[in-house]
């Protein structure tokens, strides 16, 4: 099993999956990047603690992270919301949530959502 002591330890080379789809996360939590042509999404933002090693794997991506315009965030836990405030603040871009997960992410402090979304809900951004 991997020990994981700080959160150095959990730092991974981000990578191509696909297409336009990219790992840009840590061992502790996945962060994911679609480039779109018009900006790029990013889904999950993982733990405040990794922040720095998320925008760094961004970047050796060869993607700006001013260039993020949606936060989605798949559900409100730690490991995939708590960086998400940091993430907007950094880059400009709109942090979106469910609406059944927006007020817990607003009681922890991670961040005040700018959309909320329901099921059957589309975010459009490029191709």
């Amino acid at each position: 099993m991997r020990s994981i002591n700080t959160p150095r330890d959990g730092e991974m080379t981000p990578f191509k999956i696909s297409d336009n789809l990219y790992f840009c996360g840590t061992y502790q939590a996945s962060s994911h990047l679609i480039d779109t042509g018009d900006g790029l999404i990013m889904i999950d933002t993982g733990y405040a603690n990794t922040f720095e090693m998320v925008v760094d794997s961004v970047k050796k991506l060869e993607f700006d992270p001013k260039e993020i315009k949606y936060i989605i965030n798949t559900h409100w836990h730690g490991d995939h919301a708590e960086a998400s405030g940091m993430m907007a603040e950094l880059t400009g871009a709109e942090n979106v949530i469910s609406r059944i997960d927006a007020p817990e992410v607003e009681r922890r402090g991670y961040f005040k959502p700018d959309l909320l979304i329901d099921d059957g809900d589309r975010l459009t951004l490029g191709n």
